[in-house]
């Protein structure tokens, strides 16, 4: 796991979980009263994962956009061809075969509805994703590149999540 040479203080680990899944530990989006979550500037900020997985049927994490109005938003890129973008304020996929999205536990619901305010966002597909050179806060190559905002708790699962899996995280954070 590597950073761009601005973004300096997360707490980035990976952690292997039952049912093999992926956990992409950011932090917390408040500890103690203090946001762990990792913001990035919009012109140069990314952590580049590298290789994650294979078979990656589920992805989820946690937004605040900056700017809904008049941009496009690479949060995540799993490979080089299928990420998730955000474009004017609606969650969408590149080369993910038919996504079934949520947004804050709600099965359909594509809509980042304000600015400066946490979004849980996930994604499922019933084919799975190969995430052979991951990056969180930019597509390399797309224009723009990178991402305006703060992400946290970045997960990923060789499954299908459930909605009541999906409602349970959004529900609950995750803990130190």
């Amino acid at each position: 796991v590597s950073y761009s040479e601005n973004i300096s203080y997360p707490i980035l680990n990976m952690v292997l979980l039952q049912r093999t899944a992926i956990l992409i530990f950011i932090g917390t989006l408040f500890l103690n009263g203090q946001d762990h979550s990792i913001s990035f500037d919009g012109s140069n900020d990314y952590v580049d994962v590298g290789n994650v997985a294979t078979g990656i049927q589920t992805i989820s994490f946690w937004v605040e956009v900056d700017d809904i109005t008049s941009r496009t938003d690479h949060v995540l890129d799993l490979n080089g061809t299928d990420y998730i973008k955000i474009v004017n304020g609606e969650v969408t996929v590149n080369n993910i075969d038919n996504p079934t999205y949520y947004i804050n536990g709600i099965s359909g619901n594509r809509t980042i509805a304000s600015i400066d305010a946490w979004y849980h966002v996930a994604v499922t597909t019933a084919t799975g994703i190969n995430v052979t050179d991951m990056d969180i806060g930019r597509v390399e190559g797309e224009t723009p590149e990178y991402f305006d905002g703060k992400i946290d708790e970045v997960r990923l699962w060789d499954d299908i999540r459930t909605v009541n899996e999906i409602s349970s995280y959004y529900n609950t954070s995750i803990s130190n």
